[in-house]
């Protein structure tokens, strides 16, 4: 099968405008729409971050998996998916969820965290000169 450019740059501008220029996952930090066309359904997905059921409007765009991952964590921090019975409830709900997704983007920003302290150190070993560079200085003081 030959590639169709017209196609493919139709796909593009579709999930452009659907999703913004700079589109990227919340959670894994994932932009190249491009390069995962081949999905049975769209690669951005609409994240309810306080479940839909207590706030409609409240999206964040993921990816495929880390919305499994959330939708799960919402699932095992007791989240329901069903219209509360009260506000007082709907509100509970909503800030169970939320905290649920704000506990897992910590995890995965601690190991970000980790990854970057570790690479500091490989560059101090294999290029230790790099931290004379501009942009290795420290904001507000030096290294």
């Amino acid at each position: 099968m030959r590639p169709n450019p017209i196609a493919t740059a139709t796909r593009h501008a579709r999930r452009t405008q659907r999703y913004g220029e700079h589109a990227a996952c919340v959670r894994c930090g994932i932009s190249a729409l491009e390069t995962l066309v081949p999905l049975p359904r769209r690669f951005l997905e609409r994240h309810h971050v306080c479940g839909k059921a207590n706030d409609p409007d409240l999206t964040v765009p993921v990816c495929r998996n880390c919305h499994a991952i959330l939708t799960e964590g919402q699932n095992a921090a007791g989240v329901t998916f069903t219209t509360p019975p009260t506000v007082l409830h709907q509100i509970a709900a909503a800030l169970c969820s939320l905290f649920s997704m704000l506990h897992d983007l910590s995890e995965v920003g601690m190991t970000w965290a980790h990854a970057l302290t570790n690479l500091a150190d490989e560059l101090d070993i294999a290029f230790p000169e790099w931290r004379k560079l501009q942009h290795a200085q420290a904001i507000g003081g030096t290294v």
